[in-house]
């Protein structure tokens, strides 16, 4: 991407924000928080509060869940252009995070925290379908997966 801001390439990675009204998309620059994670960074810890609504701008997040036996098992990956499922889940439940999230690679992330995300779930139908259809998208995903594991 040529964009040098951080909110443009933002917008540049999802178009979803240019179909957003003028209200809603000045909100949503004022409220997003940007992180730049180096490889191996956790973005989000197992069993925490969900500091709100992830999305990959660059590079890649792995999700895992911890298990017994210390080791990580992979869920999910996610690149940009994509937002991570499990906040997604997460803000729409009040749940705390089932997993931890990794950068896989040097990776920019946009985060909308909650109050901000849930005003425009209400507000901003491009928003909300872009939401609605990356979280069922994985979903769709998974469902495939474990239905093609053999059951032995």
């Amino acid at each position: 991407m040529t964009t040098s801001e951080p909110a443009d390439r933002w917008e540049a990675r999802f178009p979803f924000v240019r179909l957003m009204t003028e209200r809603d998309r000045r909100f949503a620059w004022a409220s997003l928080l940007f992180a730049t994670l180096s490889r191996g960074t956790v973005a989000y810890e197992f069993d925490a509060p969900c500091g709100g609504y992830q999305m990959c701008v660059t590079g890649g997040t792995r999700v895992c869940r911890p298990t017994a036996t210390k080791l990580d098992v992979a869920l999910y990956s996610v690149a940009a252009g994509e937002a991570c499922a499990l906040t997604t889940q997460s803000l729409l439940s009040g749940e705390r995070l089932a997993a931890r999230s990794v950068a896989e690679m040097e990776t920019e992330l946009a985060v909308l925290p909650s109050a901000a995300f849930a005003d425009l779930m209400r507000s901003s139908a491009s928003f909300r379908n872009f939401v609605m259809r990356d979280y069922f998208g994985l979903a769709s995903k998974l469902s495939l997966l474990v239905e093609n594991q053999d059951p032995r």
